[in-house]
């Protein structure tokens, strides 16, 4: 993806998940809905921000969602630097899965993602180019910074694939745990 035969290094770019909400503690997709922490998400996230507080930030990215947008807060207690929502890093649209207990979903999330549009879902494709588009927006215009983005399992996913030049699939996964963080030179 970004990897034009030079190995230097423009920026560091952390990806971290949201804390766990209380639809993800029962099992509900929330797709685009105003989901807040849990106190569970709560504690994830403040031990993690205890954890990152000696790491230099310039800025946050942040999915407009609520509660990703807690995550953020939470994390900036310690770096007091411009949190900016940015709606290429929301969450995918779930389309008629939204709400729905995961468990009582008979269609696999791989037919799922084969047939967005009969569902209402956005395309892994669709997902795909709003990523790309995010992370060349950030290598273009934060060189030698270091940025936070806080977003979703889903987005964490594409993000780090395109990060890595990971075979791009139709199936996308949730490589992340809720308040996970990975880094990334790119």
């Amino acid at each position: 993806f970004f990897d034009s035969g030079k190995k230097e290094v423009s920026m560091t770019l952390y990806i971290m998940r949201h804390g766990q909400t209380v639809w993800n503690a029962k099992g509900i997709i929330q797709g685009r809905r105003q989901g807040r922490l849990s106190k569970e998400g709560i504690r994830q996230t403040q031990l993690q921000a205890e954890k990152f507080k000696n790491v230099h930030v310039d800025m946050i990215f942040v999915s407009p969602l609520m509660r990703t947008v807690q995550t953020a807060n939470i994390m900036n207690a310690f770096h007091h630097v411009k949190v900016v929502k940015d709606e290429r890093i929301i969450e995918v649209e779930q389309g008629l899965f939204t709400g729905q207990k995961k468990q009582n979903v008979k269609v696999g999330r791989g037919e799922r993602y084969l047939n967005a549009k009969k569902y209402g879902m956005e395309s892994v494709e669709e997902i795909y180019k709003r990523c790309y588009d995010f992370l060349q927006d950030l290598r273009e215009n934060y060189k030698d910074k270091t940025v936070l983005a806080v977003t979703h399992g889903i987005i964490t996913d594409c993000l780090c694939k395109l990060c890595t030049n990971f075979v791009i699939s139709k199936e996308v996964s949730q490589g992340f745990d809720n308040a996970e963080i990975r880094k990334f030179e790119i």
